[in-house]
């Protein structure tokens, strides 16, 4: 019981920590185009520009292209 407990103990910890950079990480890269609170406000238009594939895909998983 006493092993349960502990592993329960660090899962916790674990996933607090994950929504902590969770948070900062949807701040830095997500934000910008989804909104403070998700609210979805106008992002860059991708569809038709002159950006390269691999472009938008850093766009999309990097949150920009730099």
């Amino acid at each position: 019981m006493k092993y349960l407990t502990a592993i329960a103990v660090l899962l916790l910890a674990i996933s607090t920590a994950w929504a902590k950079d969770g948070a900062s990480t949807y701040k830095s890269k997500c934000a910008g185009c989804h909104g403070a609170q998700g609210e979805g406000k106008t992002g860059p238009k991708l569809a038709g520009t002159s950006l390269s594939e691999d472009d938008i895909v850093k766009v999309l998983t990097a949150g920009g292209l730099s």
